[in-house]
């Protein structure tokens, strides 16, 4: 019997900023590959912004030298294959080159290098996580929640926006590339505050400009955990 697939990566994500916007489908599918379909929230399809922060990173189980803990900004459309609930992404954004060159290269997705930063703080029964984007266009997305946490019913659109376990991608040849991400199902704190200054347009293309001043369908403070994020594989 074939040993079991390994982790290509392990860490820890935390501190995940979650604003769910309602997109138009015409804007959303040339994104995707044509064996996969939209998944929808009561008939309407969306897109994720996402900031959080990736720490204890192990590449096969080992330290990689000159990989350290990073800051990640991500919009993402919600899909389906098989009945699988997964993810295809219009834009991902971290601060390492070398982590651009690998996801590019291995992954197939659409990362590109921007300089983020990210800090918590904790204090009178409250925590609050601050991401900014230091390159212009600046930005940040800051978000304060309560320090205990609940894991969403599953039927729930916390858990619709945030439990997600394949991300897809076009392979080489047109083909459908898949990979698994596995972590257990994210507590979330009540959301007491929260502050986006970001220039979608300038961001992520001037489609996405109306999304700008726009108020998000959901916001969502997810505590994080242990993930492991395995190999690509053509589907």
């Amino acid at each position: 019997m074939p040993a079991p697939a390994r982790p290509f990566v392990t860490g820890r994500w935390s501190d995940l900023l979650l604003l769910t916007y309602e997109a138009p489908e015409d804007l959303l599918r040339p994104y995707l590959h044509p064996a996969l379909e939209l998944d929808r929230w009561e008939g309407r399809t969306h897109v994720n912004l996402v900031a959080l922060h990736f720490g204890a990173i192990r590449v096969r189980g080992r330290r990689f030298p000159g990989l350290g803990a990073f800051a990640q900004l991500n919009l993402r459309t919600f899909v389906r294959h098989g009945g699988e609930p997964g993810v295809v992404f219009i834009r991902q954004f971290v601060p390492s080159p070398l982590v651009v060159a690998v996801s590019r290269f291995r992954y197939r997705q659409p990362y590109a290098a921007l300089p983020l930063s990210y800090q918590a703080a904790a204090g009178d029964g409250r925590i609050t996580a601050e991401y900014f984007f230091d390159r212009p266009p600046r930005g940040c997305l800051i978000a304060t929640g309560s320090e205990g946490a609940t894991v969403p019913p599953s039927g729930s659109f916390p858990h619709y926006c945030k439990e997600r376990f394949w991300g897809f991608a076009r392979g080489r040849g047109g083909r459908l590339l898949r990979f698994r991400v596995e972590h257990p199902a994210w507590a979330v704190r009540q959301v007491l505050h929260w502050q986006l200054q970001l220039d979608f347009r300038a961001f992520f293309g001037p489609e996405w400009r109306f999304l700008n001043g726009a108020q998000p369908a959901g916001v969502v403070f997810a505590v994080g955990s242990e993930v492991a994020v395995y190999a690509p594989s053509d589907v």
